[in-house]
């Protein structure tokens, strides 16, 4: 009874009856799904009911990354999609994206990809 009690105090109480959700697998969806929103340890552990150091945690033994790296890799990548896939102007790829600035955003996405967001762009649109 206290683990089910303790399941849906944290929202895991939203699976299928008899279905423990993980509570990394919990962290990595938030953040998947609430990415382009600002993220911290204490943002996500209080809308989960964790801990912000168990985020963290959580974040490394799941992914193998800490919880700021891995957000910025799935917004790195999200931006990458919306760059091969629109030609929206790269601050609002950026801005929807949650990164704060366009230069914030070009190093964190050369430091991912290896390369400029605009530099991808001209590759992925054919133009040399």
């Amino acid at each position: 009874m206290l683990s089910l009690l303790a399941a849906l105090a944290r929202g895991q109480g939203t699976s299928a009856p008899g279905e423990y959700v993980q509570p990394a697998d919990s962290v990595i969806a938030f953040i998947q799904t609430h990415y382009a929103e600002p993220l911290t340890n204490q943002s996500i552990g209080a809308a989960l009911g964790y801990h912000p150091n168990y985020i963290n945690r959580l974040t490394v033994l799941h992914t193998g990354q800490s919880l700021h790296r891995y957000l910025m890799t799935v917004r790195v990548h999200r931006a990458l999609d919306l760059i091969q896939s629109t030609r929206q102007p790269l601050s609002l790829i950026a801005q929807s994206c949650g990164f704060q600035s366009g230069a914030h955003f070009s190093r964190c996405f050369k430091a991912v990809m290896g390369a400029s967001p605009s530099a991808f762009r001209t590759d992925s649109s054919g133009e040399a």
